[in-house]
């Protein structure tokens, strides 16, 4: 998936609603790592467009960065904006679930929901707001 030439730019974007009808149906093989996979794209896709990251390097010290927050962090503690921002979207991602486990299409709502949190998350960027 991250290998994909346009996926730093606008690939993360596409395809997830694959993420969710991937995990389900992992779910209902009992196949555990290929369910971890479904959820682990999410978790990508979700770091890409909080953090603007641009390439995999960029990837692997994002999540470097937030493995080593989180492991120093004490249960309960307030955890930085853009970490809350993707535990939200993870929260999303597993309600998104539900809703595709009752047969609720998600692929428009999915679109929806990528743009305008990407397009408010680039307004309140410190880097936009200094020029």
């Amino acid at each position: 998936m991250i290998f994909y030439p346009d996926f730093f730019k606008v690939g993360f974007q596409f395809k997830v609603d694959k993420d969710v009808y991937h995990y389900l149906t992992k779910v209902a093989a009992g196949e555990e790592h290929e369910r971890r996979r479904g959820l682990c794209h999410r978790v990508v896709r979700a770091i890409v467009c909080i953090y603007g990251v641009h390439n995999v390097d960029g990837l692997r010290d994002v999540i470097n960065e937030i493995l080593s927050i989180l492991k120093n962090s004490y249960d309960g503690q307030k955890n930085p904006p853009k970490i809350q921002k993707l535990k939200g979207m993870i929260r999303e991602f597993e309600e998104e679930l539900v809703w595709a486990h009752f047969g609720v299409r998600l692929k428009m709502y999915i679109i929806c929901v990528w743009v305008s949190i990407r397009v408010i998350f680039l307004q309140n960027s410190p880097k936009r707001n200094a020029m």
